[in-house]
């Protein structure tokens, strides 16, 4: 059978394990990190797993489709734990200023990289393809000069830029962490001083409806260009509307066997929407 038929199937199951796997670990009561080193060594793993998967690939399509498509994903997952983990490790700062100052060197840090290779990364983010062959099949001599340093240096299971494209989404995941934690501080250092919001949203509809709305923006990829975990857009839900949301996963189980209608609130958005529609159509006339 061929690659996109059996072993496609088989990679997109084992990263749904990996993800199911890294929200299990978010969830335990361990210090961040604990968490971040767990993590990076269940990433590992999967990545360990992937490579024994032994793709045979029955076209310079499919080649490509796995390096540039399938195998970073699993890297770049790697990289940004096991690059929190160092970050949070060495993280000896005293007072939120220093903090701030300590995450923004490492931003520094990403930024040089990504000028570095900022031919590769507007390629990569322009959704460009003319260059696949040359960039994410093996028998190209383009990935011994791609990086200085390899995750894998195996010519046999390694183009070199796929390694370059995964720690790229890597570090735009890691931006994204570090960003994060630099509002936080500056939230949390300036509480008294903060206005309040002119206007506050608050969600009215059952929390099902929000987890099914975000379960449904997730698997459309419409964040970050598919690079942000789901736990990440629930906790941005979460804190938008002050509302806590507990237990997505079971959540999700019981809208997705449900016996009727499993896209309920979805179906009710777009019927609510024609009909909207239908009568500024109506009123126009």
């Amino acid at each position: 059978m061929e690659f996109q038929q059996r072993d496609e199937v088989f990679c997109e199951g084992l990263l749904k394990q990996l993800e199911d796997d890294l929200l299990a670990i978010s969830k335990d009561e361990y210090g961040e990190i604990v968490q971040a080193r767990m993590s990076m060594e269940i990433c590992l793993q999967y990545c360990v797993n992937l490579r024994s998967t032994q793709p045979s690939f029955q076209s310079t399509e499919q080649e490509v489709n796995f390096f540039r498509e399938v195998k970073p994903r699993f890297t770049a997952r790697y990289i940004f734990y096991a690059e929190l983990y160092h970050i949070l490790l060495n993280n000896f700062t005293i007072s939120p200023e220093v903090e701030e100052s300590y995450y923004r060197r490492h931003l520094q840090r990403v930024k040089i990289f990504m000028e570095r290779y900022a031919q590769f990364y507007q390629y990569y983010k322009s959704g460009l393809n003319y260059l696949d062959h040359s960039y994410f099949t093996r028998h190209s001599d383009n990935g011994q000069t791609a990086l200085q340093e390899f995750i894998d240096f195996d010519r046999g299971y390694s183009t070199g830029y796929d390694y370059l494209l995964a720690k790229i989404i890597a570090y735009e995941m890691l931006c994204q962490e570090l960003n994060q934690r630099i509002t936080r501080l500056k939230q949390s250092g300036s509480t008294d001083h903060q206005q309040q919001p002119r206007f506050v949203l608050t969600w009215t509809a059952p929390k099902v409806a929000m987890i099914e709305l975000i379960y449904g923006l997730y698997a459309s990829g419409v964040f970050n260009h598919s690079q942000v975990d789901l736990k990440r857009i629930a906790e941005a839900f979460s804190q938008f509307f002050n509302l806590p949301l507990n237990n997505i996963y079971k959540v999700w189980e019981e809208i997705r066997l449900r016996q009727k209608n499993r896209t309920a609130f979805l179906d009710n958005l777009r019927s609510s929407l024609l009909r909207k529609m239908d009568d500024d159509d109506l009123a126009a006339k």
